[in-house]
């Protein structure tokens, strides 16, 4: 049986460390795209729905301290508040907007792109792991009260 020759990085263009192919040029309307392809309705449904649980929670769990799980039942709401909601209100969505406004083959739409993608990357990192941490919190809070 004949072996193969190995592919390396290279036959397969340019790589980041976590082995995925990175772009050699940047796509500025990328997000834009992928933005327009979500019905705006069904996404603010869940992201907003979460909050408004949330934040009956959030209230519920003041009204009602001294039940078992409470103090984990407010964590995990305002954890999920703050963490998912209000950076995203704060820090993702207006750097989106931002980038849709600009030409993507534009010189400025390129400079943007340079510090939307570490900074909007860094801000998702903050709202994925705030959403996990919320999710394990309002488990423990569930699991109390049962």
């Amino acid at each position: 049986m004949k072996s193969r020759p190995r592919a390396t990085p290279s036959d397969h263009g340019p790589r980041s460390s976590f082995g995925r192919e990175t772009q050699s040029t940047p796509d500025v309307a990328a997000p834009s795209r992928s933005f327009g392809r979500t019905p705006r309705l069904p996404r603010a449904a869940v992201f907003l729905g979460t909050g408004l649980a949330c934040a009956v929670g959030l209230v519920g769990s003041l009204t009602r301290w001294q039940d078992a799980g409470a103090a984990y039942l407010l964590a995990g709401s305002v954890l999920y508040l703050v963490g998912s909601i209000v950076v995203t209100m704060l820090f993702n969505v207006p750097r989106n907007n931002a980038l849709a406004a600009l030409a993507p083959a534009s010189a400025e739409g390129a400079q943007l792109w340079a510090s939307y993608l570490a900074e909007w990357t860094a801000w998702n990192h903050v709202r994925t792991i705030a959403s996990f941490a919320a999710a394990a919190v309002l488990t423990v809070a569930l699991r109390l009260r049962a």
